[in-house]
């Protein structure tokens, strides 16, 4: 074969799809090297550096050829945006050629030597330029990547636009083009998996989204003659055929719009990077703002999700599974990985929510508007036009995407395609044959149904029949079916014209010249069938010829009984969405008026239900755009009072269309304005105009206005000289004007035309929307420590671990690593102990953690008040005043220690730390204060001393240890001392001088609120308490004050009020111990003569997490508020920090003692890190849910910030302080005025309407939780020192939902050891009954490996001991014997000899006989094994044994774990 031939075959084989010039020219190239590659193969010489230079060569045609068929067979569109890319790959394979012919030259006879130099000439010269038409087509999708897809998802001309012209340059003009497009973008996406290349798989992602998305554009293969199998194939860059191209791709774009089309060129592309998908919404494919979780697990923008549900749909609009709630759940990590990738790219972070798509939207409920009692029927047989598949009916919504799912994953032979559709058309006739024919009905009915199955998300099978008499054909058969009174027929052929006439304008106007609307009227007046010719009304409805004909037919009257009939969902929905399609046309109005529709509007919109809601606002919005209309709503009984309650209760879009119906029916009408100011709006106005859409927030200031100059026109204005009303009560959270018609004191005019003189400023407050950055576990590379040496006790001049902070979480670790043999010391900048009680909820796992610190838990629950004092929290409007409400926060299983040896207790922080202190005073540390530390040398070592009044003001590191500067008072001058260590643990709180010395920054919500504590003492107010309403909190609202009360001890009488602080306005001298005194008295309804203000501090509450947990090399690290800190909502804060030590402790023990690697204290980042962040969403979301209970009392809870922010940022330059702070607290009175008797009572409407809304809340479980059984206990580590299991059942977390939900054991890696009762088998404690958490050790650092009686578990065992004593780790295991076993000897020593290190134990079952075995709640076999860290978390498990050598097995396992791999 000659040169010639060979580049022949080469380049026909190609058939390059895109770069056909580079192709060919290196395709020549290829063909001459392989010509003289025999040659060369022959005159290889037997050398080393021969064999190499051939190797070479070899490599450097394999890349030819690899590129050459990757152009062959890649798809055109990525071929396309990814032309630098190739570009580069052919210069490197040139390159490679080039040096490896010159390598091959040296060695060969110098007359094929010749002949490579003549090769090696001609590649020089040769050029590979990128084709400019291609290359501009690039640009144009890689810009359509990188605008974030601002369209709406079905219906947006410009991104059709874009890929119209790019599908058309690259010749995909066909169906079979598309298909063959396909099918290369699928296998892309599945070699991207592959190679986890997750850019790559979202960019091509969206590539075969837009031809899936547009898949119907493209011309059936019988219609395309330019692609016919006896064509050439045409040159993408033709002109002449790519305008013919351009002319019958627009026809087909024709039905989806009308395009403008422009030239390539007529738009620059961008330069922004492509967001990845899993940051867009599914529905909206933008860049998410508000990032919610649904119950599938899938993340949506909420304003999607919401106009999803709110329509009427109960599924997943993803996976399509059927959701068990529609509850939503923020997804901080979601929101906090967009901000990071905004930061990082410089994109502005998105500041709101998509723009509207109600339309859309609508038109997408209307096209899957089926009637649920079609059948579906058997295929017809013949009738059937080849080509098509007949599915029932509940298949037929997915059809088109099975169809193109089918043809992407077959061989790209599409002959056989072209075949099934060559006969489509008589296929119709057929058909239409059989209908013409047939006098049947029933026969006729079958196929009918079959083909409105076809016609389904079937564009071209639409086109088609419509033009070839299948209207006439349906429409004759709807009306056989009418005159036989067939419901069921009728129904088969309302929805088959429903089909045909689905995005089809020419249908439709053929159905109404065929006189559809007679058959209609007739099928509208039977309730059988209904609901189908409701449903075809709505589509024709969307016809702009069709609304006037429908509007004076016999069909308006009937919709709008519909409205309130106890009928199907879907029908009334249908009709909903007939009327307002009708109202659009405004001489319908009258029409829709005479049918009682505005009463009818009222009702729907008066039922709370958001599905009706919404469209009845949006018809009534219609209505009023006209004189008559707007008189009828206003004269309506009850219209202004749904409107207002919608205001009160609805979502964003129903708030924002209910204010806009307001502004309609206020402006002009003096009357209506005093009917809505009566329904006490303002609070409600105030809160949407700063919290609202952007158009909400427009129209509520309008209105604002618009009441404005009414009341100025009806009132006169106060005097200057008159200062505001004051009043000596403290400011509250969660003020609220209100429009009490009896308030007509100076103070209440000043502050709300004060209030509304200001609203439109208020309107301009720019809110900061702080987040959560999260970063990917390996975003933080950490480096290995030099060497260990400074950890294994050789340096008696430095302390291995230096803590800074006693706080509970300090001396807790200090507890956790003197046990487990590690110095240390603690300094702490305060000069004593705190007495303000601070927290006080201890949860399930921390008690857990402290049954080992010598028995704390025990002491704990005898120490802290009974349960039934504290298991409740109250909602009252004052401690002796009326209860609002009551939740019992205890369950029955709470006490049964079923799932944990331990309950949860309410205990204050400062008797914990006594008792911490306690425990260390046992273990030999003495605590110091800065006067007893003088004995110290200023260098000395300081292990087991906790040095108060001694501040970290400076950290040093190097790669051997950290010095730590520490400042203390000495005969009253400042002296600092140095401490060096090898590790320094920051666990000094919230201010935390070591993050900020490291300089690590926190992440998420700043200031969600300003309070002030105040802690005091009365026996008489806890002796009271226990007498009537003994509780944990007090939430109080009352017109003198609202505020928390924690009874943190009522036989002590010792509480903490919180209430609300507003600096600059207010300052800590406003709060002085008479002025609480006042309150407390207020708040408890009458006076206490024992009360005694102890303590009153102010705080700040935040929802934020550190950045990373480690710096300075991983030597200093963050536990508890230091790196985390919450609302307290929940009790997360000092619980997670206490599980931060108890993970950190043994890490630190195992590196100090040489059993692991220093690599292994980068797994306390990874480990918990991701635990702070969920736990932060979860304080949040409770944090949010104790807000509702004041929402419902007609309290805006961010009236208050929003009012506080606006003086600051406005006024606050301007006016005394003295009247900003006038101003504030006639807000908050006003505010408060909502609680009044007069209003807040069963026989005020407004009062009984939020009196019901509350005790919703707490029968629903929305209030404030205090128990979080499935979190605190089954808090899972998804990656660290653990080896997580190749396929584990239980998936990843549950997202935390801010509901209770009960804990459900689990053996999975990472997850805490479950919980069950045995009883140790030796002669000694025969009768002792331990937990399993109890077999773990907390002497030292050992692992616990839990098995069953079995040969090969013994097997196992024995490999263990030995691996560990190779590693030098310690390791215990436990035998669990099962309890049937009774009479069989229960012992090990002999299986597992000569190791010693044992326990034999048995299962205990319930004292009511009840209970299962041990490896059924691990859900486990007992053939398999379990492996427990330290910090009773399990690191490794065998489900079901193990095959493989158990000794190479077990190796791996501990390496992994200790990081020795």
């Amino acid at each position: 074969m000659d040169v010639s031939e060979l580049e022949e075959n080469l380049f026909a084989a190609s058939d390059a799809k895109l770069h056909r010039d580079m192709c060919k020219e290196l395709s020549a190239v290829y063909c001459k090297v392989l010509s003289i590659f025999p040659s060369l193969e022959e005159a290889r010489p037997r050398s080393k550096s021969g064999i190499q230079a051939l190797c070479s060569l070899h490599i450097a045609l394999e890349k030819a050829k690899n590129i050459l068929q990757h152009c062959s067979e890649c798809s055109k569109l990525y071929l396309a945006i990814t032309g630098d890319a190739v570009l580069l790959k052919f210069e490197k394979t040139k390159s490679a050629l080039i040096d490896s012919l010159r390598r091959v030259e040296d060695i060969v006879p110098s007359s094929i030597g010749s002949q490579i130099l003549d090769i090696v000439g001609e590649i020089e010269h040769t050029k590979f330029l990128l084709d400019p038409s291609e290359k501009e087509v690039g640009d144009r999708i890689i810009a359509l990547l990188q605008q974030g897809k601002k369209f709406d998802n079905g219906n947006d001309s410009t991104e059709l636009e874009i890929f119209h012209q790019a599908a058309t340059r690259l010749s995909i003009t066909s169906s079979r083009s598309a298909l063959a497009e396909r099918r290369a973008l699928k296998k892309l996406i599945d070699r991207a998996r592959v190679e986890e290349d997750k850019r790559k798989e979202s960019i091509v992602a969206y590539l075969l989204h837009l031809m899936r998305k547009y898949s119907k554009l493209f011309r059936s293969e019988m219609m395309d003659e330019n692609d016919s199998p006896c064509s050439t194939p045409c040159s993408p860059t033709g002109q002449g055929s790519n305008e013919d191209r351009v002319n019958a791709f627009g026809r087909q774009l024709s039905k989806f719009g009308s395009i403008n089309y422009k030239p390539m060129n007529s738009r620059k592309s961008g330069q922004m990077p492509i967001p990845p998908e899993e940051l867009r919404c599914p529905i909206s494919l933008q860049l998410m703002c508000d990032p919610v979780i649904i119950a599938s697990g899938q993340t949506y923008e909420r304003v999607c999700i919401e106009k999803w549900f709110s329509d009427g749909h109960n599924s997943c609009p993803k996976t399509q599974q059927q959701l068990p709630h529609l509850s939503l759940t923020p997804n901080y990590c979601v929101k906090g990985l967009i901000a990071s990738w905004c930061e990082q790219n410089g994109i502005t972070v998105p500041t709101g929510p998509p723009e509207s798509l109600d339309l859309n939207y609508w038109r997408l409920a209307m096209s899957d508007s089926e009637s649920p009692n079609s059948k579906s029927v058997d295929s017809v047989g013949s009738c059937t036009p080849k080509g098509f598949k007949i599915v029932p009916l509940e298949e037929s919504s997915t059809i088109e995407s099975e169809r193109q799912e089918k043809e992407e994953n077959n061989d790209p032979d599409v002959n056989d395609e072209v075949d099934s559709e060559i006969n489509v058309l008589e296929g119709y006739q057929d058909i239409l044959a059989i209908l013409d024919k047939e006098e049947d009905l029933a026969k006729k009915c079958k196929v009918v149904e079959n083909v409105r199955l076809l016609l389904k998300d079937n564009e071209e099978a639409r086109i088609l029949m419509g033009a070839n008499g299948f209207v006439e054909a349906f429409l004759q058969f709807l009306e056989s079916a009418v005159h036989e009174n067939n419901a069921a027929a009728q129904e088969t052929g309302a929805m088959a014209l429903f089909n045909l006439a689905v995005n089809n304008n020419r249908n439709k106007e053929l159905m109404l010249t065929s006189g559809v609307i007679p058959l209609l009227e007739k099928m509208i007046s039977c309730s059988q069938s209904q609901g189908p010719a409701t449903a075809l009304y709505l589509n024709l409805s969307c016809l702009e010829e069709a609304k006037p004909v429908i509007g004076s037919s016999q069909a308006v009257p009937v919709f709008v009984n519909l409205l309130l009939q106890e009928t199907e969902t879907q029908c009334k929905l249908d009709a909903l969405h007939a009327l307002y399609n009708l109202s659009t046309y405004s001489p319908n109005i009258p029409t829709l008026l005479s049918s009682n529709i505005i009463k009818s509007l009222q009702v729907l919109a008066s039922t709370g239900n958001h599905l009706w809601i919404e469209k009845s606002l949006a018809v009534l919005l219609n209505l009023a755009s006209s004189r008559e209309g707007k008189e009828e709503m206003i004269s309506t009984q009850g219209m202004i009072s749904t409107l207002a309650t919608v205001l009160d209760t609805g979502d964003t879009v129903e708030q924002e269309q209910a204010v806009s119906c307001l502004v309609i029916l206020c402006t002009g009408s003096e009357s209506c304005i005093q009917m809505v100011l009566q329904e006490g709006v303002i609070p409600s106005l105030v809160s949407i105009s700063v919290n609202g859409s952007p158009r909400g927030r427009d129209k509520s200031q309008k209105l604002l206005m618009l009441f404005r100059e009414q009341r100025q026109r009806d009132q006169p204005s106060p005097k200057r000289d008159e200062a505001p009303r004051k009043t000596v009560s403290a400011p509250m959270a969660i003020p609220a004007p209100v429009s009490a018609p009896e308030s007509e004191g100076l103070g209440f005019r000043f502050s709300t035309m004060a209030i509304l003189g200001l609203i439109k400023r208020v309107t301009r407050i720019s809110i900061n929307n702080s987040r959560i950055r999260v970063y990917p576990v390996r975003y933080f590379q950490s480096k290995d420590f030099s060497s260990t040496n400074s950890f294994n006790g050789e340096d008696a001049a430095k302390l291995p671990v230096l803590i800074v902070g006693a706080g509970p979480v300090g001396l807790v670790l200090s507890i956790l690593l003197t046990k487990l043999g590690v110095k240390c010391a603690v300094v702490d900048k305060a000069t004593s102990f705190s007495k303000h009680p601070q927290a006080h909820f201890i949860n399930n796992r921390s008690m857990e953690i402290f049954r080992a610190l010598d028995g704390l838990a025990e002491e704990i629950e005898r120490s802290q008040p009974p349960v039934d004092l504290w298991r409740k929290f109250i909602y009252c409007t004052s401690l002796s005043g009326s209860t609002l409400g009551t939740v019992d926060h205890m369950q029955p299983q709470d006490f049964e220690k079923i799932v944990s040896p331990a309950s949860v207790a309410h205990f204050s922080q400062y008797k914990l730390t006594n008792l911490l202190l306690k425990r260390l005073e046992d273990l030999g540390f003495h605590v110091r204060s800065s006067k007893e530390s003088d004995g110290l040398e200023v260098d000395a070592v300081v292990a087991r001393q906790i040095l108060m009044g001694h501040e970290c003001v400076a950290i040093d590191g190097n790669k051997d240890s950290i010095t730590a500067t520490v400042s203390f008072l000495k005969g009253g001058k400042n002296m600092k001392r140095n401490i060096q260590c090898s590790l320094l643990v920051g666990a000094d709180g919230a201010g935390s001088a070591v993050r900020k010395l490291t300089e690590i920054e926190m992440r998420g919500e700043k200031d969600l609120q300003k309070l002030v504590s105040v802690h005091f003492m009365s026996r008489e107010l806890g002796e009271y308490l226990i007498s009537s309403r003994p509780g944990m909190l007090f939430f109080i609202f009352n017109t003198n004050g609202i505020g928390v009360l924690v009874a943190h001890d009522l036989l002590q009488g010792e509480f903490v009020l919180q209430i609300p602080y507003y600096p600059p306005q207010q300052s800590l001298s406003d709060f002085s111990p008479e002025m609480c005194k006042m309150l407390i008295f207020n708040l408890v309804g009458h006076e206490l003569s024992d009360l005694d203000v102890a303590d009153i501090k102010p705080w700040v509450m935040h929802a934020e997490v550190a950045e990373k947990f480690m710096g300075f090399e991983n030597r200093v690290i963050l536990a508890g508020d230091a790196a985390h800190r919450f609302p307290p909502a929940g009790g997360f804060g000092m619980n997670t920090g206490i599980q931060d030590s108890h993970n950190l402790a043994w890490k630190i023990a195992a590196l100090v003692q040489g059993s692991a690697k220093s690599s292994i204290l980068n797994t306390y980042e990874t480990e918990r890190r991701p635990i702070a962040l969920s736990n932060t969403s979860l304080s949040v979301q409770n944090f949010r849910a104790a807000m509702s209970v004041p929402s419902a009392l007609g309290l805006d809870p961010t009236v208050a910030n929003s009012v506080h922010r606006f003086i600051n940022k406005t006024v606050g330059s301007i006016l005394p302080t003295g009247l900003q702070k006038a101003i504030l607290d006639n807000v908050f009175a006003l505010g408060r005025a909502q609680l009044s008797e007069s209003i807040l009572n069963e026989s005020n409407p407004l009062g009984n309407q939020r009196l019901s809304r509350l005790k919703s809340i707490f029968e629903g479980g929305k209030s404030l939780q205090l128990q979080f059984p499935a979190e605190d206990l089954g808090f899972r580590y998804l990656e660290g020192a653990i080896v997580p299991d190749n396929k584990s059942e239980a998936g990843d977390p549950e997202v935390p939902s801010g509901r209770r939900r009960d804990y459900v054991p689990c053996a999975v890696p990472g997850s805490r050891l479950p919980h069950m009762y045995m009883k140790i088998l030796s002669d000694s404690t025969r009768d002792v009954i331990v937990s399993t958490l109890d077999l773990v050790s907390t002497e030292k650092v050992e692992f616990l490996l839990i098995i069953s009686p079995l040969q090969e578990s013994y097997e196992l065992a024995r490999a263990t001991f030995k691996v560990a004593k190779e590693l030098m780790a310690n390791v215990k295991v436990c035998v669990v014997w099962p309890s049937s076993d009774e009479g069989l000897e229960r012992e090990s020593n002999s299986a597992l000899a000569p190791w010693e290190n044992y326990v034999d134990v048995m299962e205990v079952k319930r004292q009511n006989g009840e209970g299962t075995s041990w490896w059924s709640i691990c859900k486990m076999s007992e053939r398999g094994s379990i492996l427990v860290r330290p910090d009773q978390h399990i690191a490794w498990r065998a489900e079901s044994g193990i095959t493989l050598d158990p000794t190479l097995h077990m190796r791996d396992v501990f390496s992994t774990i200790l990081g020795k791999q």
